[in-house]
């Protein structure tokens, strides 16, 4: 690489490496919309519940991880039915430290204890001022009583799961390849496959920006960075061979769908339900603009770094559309998947703002000369033009188009409160209602099977067959070979706790009676019910 050719590298590395910073500090109102106040009436499911059963799915992992040292849906089985392994681990050190000791107690919502006390893995000591009023009233010092009511905790139940660290991942990780560091690109790539499986979609623009870097490439520094990312997936994969039997966890096997990148119907979906129909920022179509003129800007000032960091973000959006059968319509239970691809969006109005400073100077810098090539450099070896300055005009039309593409917000926030509130509350009224009269009614001994699998495992406390397949590789392969019902029995399976409309085939075989019903008692975009 000769020195001129460095330097432009050099340039695009900073000029990219600033727009991952600002939006890695920038963003967030994307991953979860915070509400000034949800609903009086359900203001409790939205401060102690979840909006998705799913999120209940990961506390159940890492409840088996604290308390039996191992991924385990069921007490002692190893399976691998989480989208998110690292999460899982997050969540059960929270869990470790808030049963440690009782000072902590602001990470977990529902979180009680009985008395001071700070315990080390199965022991428990009692605190030193207990011990000295204990001597000085005579009488022994009673061994703490430690009552772990919940696994709840804040950002688990805003986020929703864990969207947010893969959102931070993903910055993160194209941060550290724009500026060249290779050993931390590869940290934090493997951290990210493992946060979610979109994170491979990464790899080859990772590759590729460090490749492009001005850093020194050496074999020991790339060989070091590949076995940084390649690691945690590997291990991950030999643990779901040696819990399954298969290299993929079973949420792979149970939700993948192999569509087309490029099909045109869903590029369409994905973009007008879930981003233009969907994000606050496309008022007067200000954002749509927005997004264009800043695109161009980017690649301009960043050149092949600028368009490689677009481009990873556009791979995330397609690939994970093509990865799922997406329903029409905006619902939080698909938009979570499509979430770590939003940063890019603003990265590219962020600039569009910046040209709009800039006035009428910015915008003809933005369309050069028919002899110049984009991004190249000019005739005789002149450096590329540098953006003009802002000027008064450009910064009044930069705060108009700023107050339109914000101008959406706060309904948007209050009504993402509110749908966040019934969504809430729903699961409390079905999944949450339905765990509570299981683990009241029925024998300890009992072993049910569920569709819904997270809340029911989680506090029902009874041997639990998902038979959806997401936490039971055993149901996949019993389909497959067409003898689910014997696996049923061979499971002795006594009570079904499901959907009646989900499975009218096995409830008509099995010939069963409901014996309790939980139904929602308030309506929200669809009505459902669940029987046992």
């Amino acid at each position: 690489m000769d020195g001129s050719s460095r330097s432009e590298t050099v340039a695009e590395t900073r000029a990219a490496s600033v727009m991952l910073a600002i939006a890695a500090r920038g963003h967030g109102g994307d991953v979860a919309a915070v509400s000034p106040r949800p609903r009086p009436r359900h203001a409790r499911a939205a401060l102690v519940g979840f909006p998705l059963d799913d999120a209940w799915i990961h506390l159940v992992y890492a409840r088996g991880l604290v308390t039996e040292g191992g991924f385990h849906y069921n007490p002692g089985v190893p399976e691998a039915g989480m989208t998110s392994p690292l999460w899982v681990v997050l969540l059960a050190r929270c869990s470790r430290s808030c049963v440690a000791s009782a000072r902590p107690r602001w990470w977990w919502g529902q979180s009680r204890c009985r008395s001071r006390a700070v315990s080390r893995g199965h022991r428990a000591r009692v605190a030193p001022g207990e011990v000295a009023r204990a001597r000085r009233d005579g009488v022994r010092p009673r061994r703490p009583a430690v009552r772990h009511r919940s696994l709840r905790s804040p950002f688990s139940r805003a986020a929703g799961m864990e969207v947010p660290l893969f959102v931070a991942l993903v910055l993160a990780t194209l941060l550290a390849a724009v500026r060249g560091r290779w050993l931390r690109a590869g940290i934090v790539q493997g951290l990210a496959i493992v946060a979610r499986p979109e994170g491979v979609l990464l790899v080859p623009f990772v590759v590729f920006l460090l490749a492009r870097s001005a850093s020194p490439r050496t074999p020991r520094r790339m060989a070091l960075a590949a076995a940084c990312a390649l690691a945690p997936a590997l291990l991950y994969s030999g643990f779901c061979l040696h819990a399954t039997g298969a290299p993929l966890p079973d949420t792979f096997y149970a939700k993948f769908h192999a569509g087309n990148p490029l099909s045109v119907e869903t590029l369409v979906k994905g973009w007008s339900d879930y981003v233009h129909g969907n994000l606050p920022y496309f008022t007067l179509e200000i954002g749509t603009l927005l997004l264009l003129i800043g695109t161009v800007d980017v690649v301009r000032r960043a050149g092949v770094a600028g368009a490689a960091t677009l481009g990873a973000f556009l791979a995330l959006f397609v690939g994970t559309l093509a990865s799922r059968d997406f329903g029409a319509g905006h619902y939080h239970y698909w938009e979570r998947w499509l979430i770590p691809s939003f940063p890019g969006l603003l990265i590219a109005m962020a600039s569009g703002l910046g040209v709009l400073c800039s006035g009428r100077e910015a915008l003809r810098w933005l369309m050069p000369e028919k002899d110049r090539r984009r991004g190249a450099k000019g005739a005789a070896g002149e450096a590329p033009a540098a953006p003009a300055k802002p000027s008064r005009a450009g910064i009044a039309l930069a705060v108009v188009a700023g107050v339109l593409l914000l101008a959406a917000w706060p309904r948007t926030l209050i009504d993402r409160a509110h749908m966040f509130a019934w969504n809430c509350q729903n699961i409390d009224e079905v999944d949450v209602a339905l765990r509570r009269w299981v683990d009241a009614n029925l024998p300890k001994d009992a072993v049910i099977a569920v569709n819904d699998a997270g809340a029911l495992r989680c506090f029902g406390r009874r041997v639990t067959i998902d038979l959806v397949g997401l936490n039971d590789h055993r149901i996949r392969r019993a389909l497959a070979e067409h003898r689910g019902l014997q696996l049923l029995s061979d499971s002795h399976v006594g009570w079904l706790v499901i959907f009646p409309s989900w499975f009218p085939e096995l409830v008509a075989m099995l010939g069963v009676e409901p014996v309790h019903e939980s139904t929602l008692a308030a309506l929200h975009r669809e009505r459902r019910g669940a029987r046992t």
